[in-house]
């Protein structure tokens, strides 16, 4: 699989909430935003995050397996990158995941309207680095 170019969510939202571009993306399920925003929490200065499946499960109130679906459709939507840590023993660890810089970050792709026809992908003096 391709390297590809990441962003750094840290301190770029406070809380755990759902950016206003994958708001308007109808192709998302609702879940997949909420796992999204709550990976987006979870990233640290580096730009990665490494919690727990059965954590993210709790937090969001949907089940394990059901988080795994979602972490897959955000992969397969080119949203996330997620990686398998393994331990020295072989054993499986935590996901490493790391937040892709995609085309609808900046308002890339077929933009959606928003009710009450809000169109801005982003709040006025948001820049990305």
């Amino acid at each position: 699989m391709q390297e590809q170019e990441t962003i750094n969510p840290f301190m770029m939202w406070q809380g755990s909430f759902v950016p206003n571009w994958l708001m308007r993306r109808p192709e998302v399920a609702p879940s997949a935003k909420l796992v999204y925003g709550r990976l987006c929490q979870y990233a640290g200065r580096d730009g990665i995050a490494y919690p727990a499946l059965d954590t993210l499960a709790a937090e969001v109130g949907v089940t394990r397996r059901h988080v795994c679906r979602i972490i897959n459709d955000l992969e397969t939507l080119g949203l996330i990158q997620r990686k398998q840590q393994t331990r020295d023993n072989g054993a499986s660890s935590t996901n490493i995941f790391s937040f892709i810089k995609h085309v609808w970050l900046s308002g890339g792709g077929e933009t959606p309207m928003s009710p009450r026809g809000v169109t801005s992908m982003s709040p006025v003096g948001v820049t990305f680095m």
